[in-house]
């Protein structure tokens, strides 16, 4: 028997797009959007059902691929909608401003069209930070948020800073002396570059993109300008239950940023996945899956008025305790310390501690998850390179300075002088998604300032 060729057509299309009536079937549509003005592709499976959940890779995806092992096993109970990002995958690859922001109208146009009212937003990487400026531009078309090894929460140097950092520990020996050095090294270089990549995302929206002379590719206008997003508004407004979902090896996106979101939302869940690195829904599938069926599952609303019980108990165990670190490599100091001293100490950390007064002299030093609240100051840095995450500071200076450089990620400085206090020597810091508060200045900040008598914060 023969088969006409027009039948042979049909047989063709329906075995390519797989389309059939179970809710696994993926349904392909390639449409016109307004947005960046060419075609999207866009994939739905289970279209009856009632529930939304919107999936959003990140930048060099697409959403077949990367959500491979998740749009299976969520369309038994979900309507699963996803789309190659405008400039990735089988959608239009125009010369566009490619930034979070104009993601997020397009993906507003996107659910506004085929969404079953609210969804679940499930962000990846870059699609991390599309779902938070999402989250705070059109919160009322969201119902639970869930955020995977998000990029773009670090300012550029921080990010740059820790990339650098790890580049070189690939170049020198494990001695924590020269891993200090390699450290230094990496700040110096960005201190002198900062001034001069500063302004590039004005000059690339102003002139590069909106001219077709130099073939820049949508990888590298989306990675530049998730590079100079400021994302603390939309951490500072988000009130939609959240989880956070991260890969324990992960060196794309470290998991400092999982902290820094986690001291922001405080109600929020924060699950590592062991043996995963920068995609745990591919390296780990099954552990992912299993996560995020068990937190939809849950019902409640976010609460962020809460307690800090931790660091009651801190206080309650180490009552009157005092410490001083001289001439060590590595140490560790954890808990309630009246006073702490850090002189000539490599690699030093301070992580779930409760001090109210705190001196670090000639030393690198990593505080983690920490409050130091002083009726003085509160932090007294001299010649020290120190980073600071997901961390509060209050006193009546809270961090003084003196040639040092300070990375803060997280960070909530309260001065009832100043929240940055420096010497005639001057002295740099790195502000990611912080906030200070002064009789100079009180805003949230992400960017690198430097500071000095002459210009405190």
């Amino acid at each position: 028997m023969k088969i006409s060729a027009t039948i042979l057509i049909a047989i063709t299309m329906l075995t390519a797009f797989n389309v059939s009536a179970n809710n696994n079937t993926i349904h392909k549509a390639c449409i016109d959007e307004p947005i960046f003005n060419g075609s999207a592709c866009v994939y739905q499976t289970n279209k009856a059902a009632k529930k939304t959940i919107i999936l959003i890779h990140g930048l060099n995806g697409s959403a077949l691929r990367d959500w491979r092992y998740q749009i299976p096993v969520l369309s038994n109970d979900y309507h699963v909608l996803t789309f190659d990002l405008p400039g990735f995958g089988d959608s239009d690859k125009e010369v566009a401003y490619y930034s979070p922001r104009e993601y997020a109208k397009f993906i507003n146009y996107i659910a506004n069209r085929y969404a079953h009212g609210k969804a679940i937003v499930v962000g990846h990487s870059m699609g991390g930070a599309i779902s938070l400026r999402y989250s705070e531009m059109f919160p009322q078309n969201i119902e639970k948020l869930i955020l995977v090894d998000v990029a773009g929460v670090l300012h550029r140097m921080a990010y740059s800073r820790q990339l650098m950092k790890g580049w070189l520990k690939t170049r020198v020996s494990d001695d924590s002396r020269m891993l200090y050095h390699a450290d230094r090294i990496a700040n110096k270089v960005l201190n002198k570059v900062e001034p001069i990549v500063g302004p590039l995302s004005s000059f690339m929206s102003q002139y590069v993109l909106k001219s077709e002379v130099l073939d820049i590719d949508s990888s590298t206008t989306s990675a530049v300008t998730l590079a100079h997003e400021d994302l603390t508004d939309a951490l500072s407004l988000l009130q939609i239950p959240t989880m956070i979902i991260w890969g324990e090896n992960d060196t794309i996106a470290p998991i400092r940023t999982a902290q820094v979101l986690k001291s922001y939302l405080p109600e929020a869940s924060l699950k590592v996945i062991k043996n995963a690195a920068h995609v745990p829904m591919v390296d780990q599938p099954q552990k992912f899956n299993k996560l995020i069926k068990s937190y939809l599952k849950k019902s409640g609303s976010v609460d962020y008025k809460t307690t800090n019980t931790q660091a009651i108990k801190n206080k309650e165990d180490g009552a009157g305790r005092s410490a001083t670190c001289e001439d060590d490599v590595d140490a560790i100091y954890e808990g309630y310390y009246e006073n702490l001293d850090i002189i000539n100490c490599n690699q030093v950390v301070i992580r779930n501690a409760n001090i109210e007064n705190l001196v670090i002299r000639s030393s690198s030093v990593s505080i983690e998850n920490s409050e130091i609240i002083s009726t003085e100051t509160a932090l007294d840095v001299g010649q020290s390179d120190v980073v600071i995450t997901a961390s509060k500071l209050i006193g009546e200076t809270a961090i003084k300075l003196s040639g040092s450089r300070l990375d803060l990620a997280g960070v909530t400085l309260i001065g009832e002088d100043f929240s940055v206090n420096g010497d005639e020597s001057s002295s740099s810091l790195v502000f990611s998604v912080s906030m200070i508060d002064s009789k100079y200045d009180t805003r949230e900040i992400h960017e690198f300032v430097k500071v000095d008598r002459d210009n405190p914060l």
